[in-house]
């Protein structure tokens, strides 16, 4: 169930991104939102995997990272507004919120097992 609303979020702030966006809303609000998205959906693919949750913190900081470098790369093109680490920054920082859940998650699965022992 807690998949189900999670790719519920994501789609409605997926579509308000792109509604924002068409209605001129800032750029750096953009690339948070763009960070958010990728990041809760590698975040979503990791939840039942066995890895151990400061990895899964890399790996979503990693992907929020890795598609705000490619974007900035992409705007150094012919015709693109150049790289600006400002927005990389802006898109990495959509990640937290994302980390902050796996954070908690682990915290809340090891009390459910201090409980078990008792």
């Amino acid at each position: 169930m807690k998949k189900i609303i999670t790719i519920i979020t994501l789609i409605i702030l997926f579509n308000s991104n792109i509604k924002a966006q068409e209605s001129g809303v800032s750029d750096k609000f953009l690339h948070f939102y763009a960070g958010f998205f990728v990041s809760g959906i590698v975040g979503l693919t990791l939840i039942d995997t066995q890895i151990k949750p400061i990895n899964k913190v890399g790996i979503v900081l990693g992907s929020a990272f890795t598609i705000g470098l490619a974007k900035e790369l992409f705007d150094t093109q012919k015709g693109g507004s150049g790289f600006n680490a400002q927005d990389l920054a802006f898109t990495v920082l959509g990640a937290v919120p994302i980390t902050l859940t796996i954070k908690l998650n682990k915290n809340k699965k090891h009390k459910d097992e201090n409980k078990r022992r008792y």
